[in-house]
């Protein structure tokens, strides 16, 4: 990464150690028993919140990132593993003596076991966890395409041609003049802020009323 952005490892260090005290990144260790020599291996980082530009993503490499990220958060791992060979795992967890490997694949057909297998094998180590994408209900009508997923959770909008691709399709997004773009994207804002508007007004009309205590010790009810 140093070579790419072309800045001393030194540097870049600093930078991610300020993520890190910022809480904005959190770094995971190359897994072993030493922890002295986890310290002086190969680290990741992961960003501590998921953005929309990641999670609006459906294809399965970005999936795959979504929920990686989203795992290593959620259960406040501390290492991965990978070996000399580039066998990996993506989260080791240790919890009262107990190592267990959690490996994120979020696709159809996740059959790629090697690196768990080959942790469990070095570790003498039987609790593993497949962390796999095996059910996705599609509907289509017309042109838009309905679907469940787990990931990305919620709702989104994926446009035809919003990453620069068919540029010659007179109906891509990116085909179309920048003004027509802007109104698309500031439309999408609008109705989020409105909708919430929206929500919020049914929420305080059905609210339920509630007590609030005066000097007295009583309560007083609105």
């Amino acid at each position: 990464l140093s070579q790419e952005l072309g800045i001393a490892r030194q540097s870049l260090s600093k930078y991610f150690d300020y993520l890190e005290r910022s809480h904005l990144v959190t770094k995971l260790y190359n897994y072993s028993r030493n922890k002295i020599t986890s310290e002086k291996r190969l680290k990741k980082y992961y960003p501590t919140f998921l953005t929309t530009a990641l999670s609006s993503k459906t294809d399965e490499m970005r999936q795959g990132q979504v929920a990686e990220t989203f795992c290593v958060n959620h259960t406040q791992a501390k290492f991965f593993w990978r070996d000399t060979q580039k066998n990996e795992v993506d989260i080791i967890l240790e919890q009262t003596g107990k190592t267990t490997a959690i490996e994120v694949k979020m696709r159809n057909d996740a059959k790629e076991t090697k690196g768990i297998e080959k942790f469990l094998e070095k570790y003498k180590t039987k609790n593993a966890i497949l962390v796999t994408k095996n059910l996705k209900t599609t509907i289509k009508k017309g042109e838009t395409t309905y679907s469940i997923n787990l990931i990305p959770f919620g709702g989104f909008v994926k446009i035809f041609g919003e990453e620069g691709e068919h540029r010659n399709a007179p109906r891509s997004f990116s085909s179309k003049s920048i003004g027509v773009r802007l109104k698309v994207v500031i439309a999408g804002v609008v109705m989020n802020f409105l909708l919430a508007v929206f929500l919020l007004m049914v929420g305080n009309y059905f609210g339920i009323r509630v007590g609030i205590g005066d000097e007295t010790g009583g309560a007083a009810a609105l």
